[in-house]
C-alpha cells in the first residue's frame, strides 16, 4: 500500500460536492470515545487561532470507497458535532423573522451540513453494526424526520453530550 500524505481541511473531507463515503472496516472497533476525549477535541478547536489540525487520518482509497484505517473516533465525533450544530440551528430558526438575513445564513449553513453528512440521501460516514443503525436514525433530522429512541447506546449518549455542550 502506497501512503501519500495530504493536508486537507474538514470541509475537504466532507466536501459538499463529492460523493465520497467513508467506511469503517469490520476489523475496527465501534465508537468508544468518552466525554473527556470529546472535551479535549472541543478545547483544542476552541483555542486554535489558525484552524484546527485534527490529526492524521489514514484512509485506504479504492475506486469506490474510502476505508478509514485510523481516525475513526475523531471523524465520527466531528460528524456528530456537525449534526448537533444542525439540530441546534433549528432551535434558533423557530423564533426568527422569515425575512431576516440571519435566517438565510442559518438555512445556508444547514444545507451545507446536510450535504457534508449525506451523499445521495445516504450517510457519508458508514459506521459499524449498531453504531450505523443509531447514526442513520440520527440523520433523519436532516430530512425533517423524527428520530427514534436510542438512549442506551454509547453513540447516542455522546451525541446528546455534544448537542448539549454546543447549545
Amino acid at each position: 500500500m502506497k501512503i501519500t500524505p495530504e493536508n486537507k481541511t474538514l470541509a475537504a473531507i466532507f466536501e459538499t460536492t463529492s460523493d465520497n463515503q467513508y467506511i469503517i472496516p469490520n476489523y475496527q472497533r465501534n465508537y468508544s470515545w468518552h466525554e473527556e476525549q470529546i472535551e479535549t477535541l472541543f478545547d483544542d478547536i476552541n483555542h486554535e487561532d489558525q484552524g484546527y489540525y485534527i490529526g492524521n487520518l489514514l484512509i485506504n482509497n479504492d475506486d469506490t470507497s474510502y476505508n478509514v484505517i485510523d481516525g475513526q473516533q475523531r471523524l465520527t465525533t466531528l460528524s456528530l458535532m456537525l449534526l448537533a450544530i444542525y439540530e441546534n440551528l433549528n432551535k434558533f430558526r423557530v423564533d426568527m423573522n422569515p425575512a431576516s438575513s440571519i435566517l438565510n445564513k442559518i438555512v445556508e449553513t444547514q444545507m451545507d451540513i446536510r450535504r457534508q453528512l449525506l451523499v445521495n440521501g445516504n450517510v457519508r460516514l458508514k459506521l459499524l453494526d449498531i453504531d450505523q443503525k443509531v447514526w442513520e436514525n440520527f440523520v433523519k433530522i436532516l430530512n425533517d424526520d423524527t428520530q427514534g429512541g436510542w438512549g442506551r447506546y454509547l453513540l447516542f449518549k455522546r451525541y446528546k453530550y455534544i448537542r448539549d455542550e454546543l447549545f
